[in-house]
């Protein structure tokens, strides 16, 4: 794809997301359309995400082959999660579906977007031979990294999560996924962060949407556990603009 079609096609889908949260804004007293449009619109874009990357997987060979044969996988996942999602918040009426399939499909994205990382990787030596020394402080930074976020993922449990740890009892496995779907996207972030240090096809503008996708994720993946730790009944649509902008960067990778 030329960058100029891709230009196009980059233009025509933020459109469409701006329309989309236009609707979900103005959605108001309409709470039920307004979630209806919010999650149609993810299922949508994580579908045109998963034909996207086995369309790009039959063209390919290799690493990328792979790497987007992993990606296909996170995004069925996605999509599995998502439906799973509508079938109980759309059709049976349950305002949080947390202890349905949907959070373990929602969980495994990131997971299975991990593999596909470390595919693109494994083929490619760094590309800065080091010695011992060197390699071993490289290592160390990656494990500094996870330290730091584990720190600041500690951090957040506790301020911004301290009433999530008293519905623990209640809530249970339903908690834990909640929690659990955020932080993925922060662990694979800084994984990403560390190998872009020494493979130049991390730093490529397909793992860019990714790691924008990520972001986006994990920010409203956030969001939504701190209103779940609040008792919230019901999540504000607009709160999912992350969950939303999520599929489109995934498609335009």
């Amino acid at each position: 794809m030329s960058p100029r079609q891709f230009a196009a096609l980059a233009g025509a889908a933020g459109l469409l997301l701006v329309a989309a949260l236009v609707t979900v804004a103005a959605g108001g007293s309409q709470w039920s359309v307004a979630v209806a449009v919010d999650k149609w619109f993810q299922l949508a874009f994580s579908l045109a995400a998963l034909g996207g990357f086995l369309y790009g997987a039959r063209r390919a060979s290799g690493a990328e082959r792979r790497w987007r044969l992993w990606m296909a996988a996170a995004m069925a996942s996605l999509s599995i999660g998502m439906s799973a999602w509508i079938w109980g918040q759309l059709i049976v009426g349950v305002a949080l579906p947390t202890t349905t399939l949907a959070p373990v499909g929602f969980i495994m994205v990131p997971v299975l977007t991990l593999f596909g990382v470390l595919t693109l990787v494994h083929d490619e030596p760094s590309q800065r031979p080091e010695p011992a020394g060197r390699r071993r402080s490289r290592l160390l930074l990656g494990l500094d990294a996870l330290i730091i976020l584990g720190s600041v993922f500690v951090l957040v449990l506790v301020s911004a999560l301290q009433s999530v740890f008293r519905a623990w009892p209640q809530t249970g496995l339903a908690i834990a996924t909640v929690v659990a779907h955020p932080a993925a996207y922060l662990v694979l972030l800084a994984v990403v962060a560390t190998l872009a240090r020494t493979h130049r096809v991390i730093c490529q503008p397909s793992v860019l949407l990714l790691s924008l996708a990520s972001v986006a994720q994990a920010t409203s993946g956030w969001l939504f556990a701190v209103l779940v730790g609040d008792g919230a009944s019901r999540i504000p649509p607009l709160a999912d603009s992350g969950f939303m902008a999520c599929p489109v960067l995934f498609a335009l990778v």
